[in-house]
């Protein structure tokens, strides 16, 4: 059962039922293969179908927020002991609503650990992505929102840990 808001009391507080009904279908791939001693790679896909009932007609729809397809492809060296490279692609599909379409995203990450004192780690990378970059749907009782993430082209990142 869903839970899904239909309106508000006259205290203006939400007003819920669970009367919709939801369903999800789906599988995940994944392969590790490590090339070597120094690299590894990682492959990963999730297909996905829902539907729900969310709707004014109480109908069986696909939903809109959701990818029918997701991806990963990532290479990671370890060329020292310490030190980590990593290369990956991400890739999620189209969705049904127009306003949130299919979007990719490359990234490359280097990470340094223990710099200068044990447990200091510094990290580094780029993300580059065309069009508006990552696109986040957000589910509103009646629509949905779309609402594009300018993340920062690139990083630095300083972090400790015992």
């Amino acid at each position: 059962d869903l839970i899904f808001v239909v309106g508000a009391d006259a205290q203006r507080r939400s007003v819920f039922e669970n009367r919709r009904k939801a369903r999800v279908a789906g599988g995940e791939i994944e392969l590790e293969r490590q090339i070597g001693e120094r690299l590894k790679a990682v492959v990963n896909a999730s297909w996905f179908d829902t539907r729900d009932s969310r709707n004014a007609q109480n109908l069986f729809v696909e939903r809109d927020t959701i990818p029918s397809l997701l991806g990963n492809i990532a290479l990671i060296a370890a060329p020292r002991p310490k030190t980590r490279l990593a290369a990956r692609w991400l890739y999620v599909g189209d969705r049904r609503a127009a306003a949130t379409p299919a979007y990719s995203e490359f990234s490359l990450t280097a990470t340094q650990k223990s710099v200068l004192a044990r447990g200091l780690d510094l990290r580094a990378g780029v993300r580059l992505s065309r069009g508006r970059g990552v696109i986040f749907p957000q589910v509103l009782p009646t629509t949905t929102v779309v609402a594009p993430y300018e993340f920062p082209k690139a990083f630095v990142e300083l972090s400790w840990s015992r």
